[in-house]
């Protein structure tokens, strides 16, 4: 049997229709309120700046006197030849100054991230200590400033009147030997340089055979620090000669003291040359072979047995 349905029976939502009147009327007031509320912002609004930037200014003042921010270590690292005390010196820094003093550049941490540095300084640094060829220099909180150099190192020797000029890489004078001082560096020969300048590069008519004969040289370098091994090709090597760019000549010394020349070839296979020539010559092959010519320049290498007179 069905249940009467109940006596109240739900009537439909009437929907409310807004007069054109009243909307303009809504409108109006909530236009006004914007208005009001707009006003109070910009009453506002010079009173907060005023607060931040003296807060600012105050922060800043306190930090100043802090005397935890004042210089008090200077933490050097990758120096081998110079010492902390010459590079503090040409740096410029003076203890107690304030660690923001100075903070003139903006460079690239080894995150690759922003980071303060003290550009004055790296300035100073490189200009008058030439051994150095990069310098970071940047503050440690809360007292200190460290500096990282990377140095340079003498390949090689020129000789400058009655003494020898000591080379970079780069091609930038070092310093000179004393008269009568002897060096195991190789010497580059059959080059003459009009500049040698403590600091600067060697300049003159042979400048491009002497930047060849240091790149033979800097390979030869690589090549050793590459292996682990306790012995150097570099100090085997007496001199070195470039003819052009596709063709220099060195000479060995062997590990059984005899002299070997070897002819090089283009930079193109530089790096497999001096290879080979390190292991050959580390290894004692080279020992048997009597005076002559080692020319790895050529497709196959070949050695070039010297002639004996009659």
């Amino acid at each position: 049997m069905k249940r009467p349905a109940s006596g109240r029976q739900s009537r439909p939502a009437r929907s409310r229709v807004v007069s054109y009147h009243e909307g303009r009327r809504r409108l109006e007031r909530e236009k006004g309120a914007a208005a009001r509320r707009n006003r109070r912002g910009r009453r506002a609004r010079p009173i907060v700046t005023a607060v931040a930037v003296g807060l600012l200014l105050a922060t800043a003042l306190l930090l100043w006197r802090l005397p935890a921010l004042r210089l008090e270590q200077v933490y050097v690292s990758g120096n081998v030849q110079l010492g902390r005390e010459r590079i503090v010196a040409a740096s410029g820094l003076a203890y107690r100054q304030h660690l923001a003093a100075g903070l003139d550049g903006l460079g690239r941490s080894l995150f690759h991230s922003p980071e303060l540095r003290y550009a004055a300084a790296e300035r100073r640094i490189l200009a008058e200590l030439p051994l150095v060829e990069a310098v970071r220099a940047t503050p440690q909180p809360p007292s200190g400033v460290r500096i990282e150099i990377r140095e340079r190192r003498p390949v090689a020797r020129l000789a400058s009147g009655d003494t020898s000029a000591l080379l970079a890489a780069d091609g930038v004078v070092l310093g000179f030997l004393a008269p009568g001082e002897e060096s195991a560096l190789p010497l580059i020969e059959g080059v003459a340089a009009e500049t040698t300048v403590p600091g600067a590069a060697i300049s003159g008519p042979d400048q491009a055979r002497v930047r060849r004969s240091l790149q033979v040289l800097d390979e030869i370098s690589r090549a050793d620090r590459a292996d682990s091994a306790d012995w150097s090709l570099l100090q085997a090597v007496i001199c070195v000669r470039s003819i052009s760019e596709e063709m220099s000549y060195l000479i060995v010394r062997l590990t059984n003291g005899a002299e070997l020349a070897v002819r090089l070839g283009g930079p193109r296979l530089l790096e497999e040359q001096v290879l080979w020539l390190r292991h050959a010559v580390r290894s004692g092959r080279l020992e048997t072979l009597g005076p002559g010519l080692l020319d790895l320049a050529a497709e196959r290498y070949v050695y070039i047995q010297e002639e004996e007179g009659p």
